[in-house]
């Protein structure tokens, strides 16, 4: 299993080092099940919204500060394109986030929305944070569209960059604290009350 959680390569990780660090967010790990299903030749890409902030407080503090990008996995089966982001939170996170939703009353955070699975039978779509059902308003403010992977989505997509190798380093400890609050969230399981 893949955790979630932010490397310090942030985007710039490729399928391969997903694999290998066993760490990734919505956009690599969307970047490596798109590469694991054209392997096997099943048609994939991956589709690139904003996703509010929110949808991390818990994990981090973002209060109401704006969107960043976020992707999911298309997955053509049955000459039908199914939409997939259920990979990103891995189940052990994902159901304790959940749990915490619930107790809260809260639609989004801690990496995930209330009303979202973990799970994908590969026949409908399946979200764990971009459950856009109406719950949370204003859940995007941009649909880019469909791209390749992450890199293409950087190198094509208008009014967007890719955070920079500086950026990227003054952003580490923020990266590593995310990362950090995510196990630790994980570690609580059933002790949630």
């Amino acid at each position: 299993e893949i955790k979630f959680g932010w490397s310090l390569a942030f985007d710039q990780d490729g399928a391969a080092a997903v694999l290998k660090k066993k760490l990734g967010f919505c956009n690599t790990k969307a970047m490596l099940l798109v590469t694991l299903l054209r392997a096997i030749d099943i048609p994939a890409r991956q589709h690139f919204v904003t996703i509010h902030m929110r949808v991390l407080n818990g994990i981090g503090s973002f209060g109401d500060s704006g969107y960043v990008d976020h992707s999911w996995t298309e997955v053509k089966l049955d000459d039908k394109w199914l939409k997939v982001d259920s990979y990103v939170l891995d189940t052990k996170l994902a159901e304790v986030a959940r749990q915490k939703l619930k107790i809260e009353g809260r639609v989004v955070g801690y990496g995930a929305h209330v009303n979202g699975t973990s799970t994908w039978d590969g026949r409908s779509d399946a979200f764990s944070q971009f459950v856009d059902d109406g719950s949370f308003p204003k859940l995007t403010t941009e649909d880019y569209g469909v791209f390749e992977d992450v890199h293409d989505f950087y190198a094509k997509a208008s009014g967007v960059s890719q955070l920079r190798a500086p950026i990227r380093w003054i952003l580490a400890p923020l990266f590593w604290q995310l990362t950090r609050s995510a196990e630790a969230l994980r570690r609580q399981g059933a002790n949630i009350d």
